[in-house]
């Protein structure tokens, strides 16, 4: 019925709503996306899945070409999600980044299991220094 759509559409938008504050970006909403950075845009996008509500969610290189303080935000916001029960994959090349957040750790190089692990046995794995974190043995 119409008044059962209307509630719907309602809820909807009171959720997404809830969700753009939980991100602090309340203040895009009514940007055009042209107007929004990449970093922006990425916060937008994991704000989006969220409205899903998954219990897993994949995230190609997250921080890709994003300036330090939107990937601060962006670390911010996946680990608050992971605290609150959304289990994360990422594939990322920005080592800091995900040594900071994940655990644990899978480093694959040429396509190949390297090791894996919590981020401290990742950071002092020689072969992780060699191959990601530049010098080494």
């Amino acid at each position: 019925s119409p008044g059962t759509v209307a509630e719907s559409e309602s809820a909807n938008l009171a959720e997404a709503e809830r969700i753009l504050e939980d991100f602090e970006i309340d203040h895009l909403a009514t940007q055009p996306a042209t107007d929004i950075s990449g970093g922006q845009m990425k916060l937008v996008e994991l704000a989006r899945a969220m409205l899903a509500e998954p219990e897993v969610l994949l995230l190609d290189e997250p921080v890709a070409g994003v300036n330090p303080t939107l990937a601060k935000k962006l670390k911010d916001q996946i680990r608050r999600l992971n605290e609150q029960g959304t289990t994360f994959l990422l594939i990322e090349h920005d080592m800091e980044f995900v040594m900071d957040l994940a655990d644990p750790i899978v480093v694959l190089d040429q396509g190949h299991v390297l090791t894996e692990g919590t981020p401290e046995g990742v950071r002092n794995d020689d072969r992780v220094i060699d191959a990601y974190l530049g010098g080494g043995t």
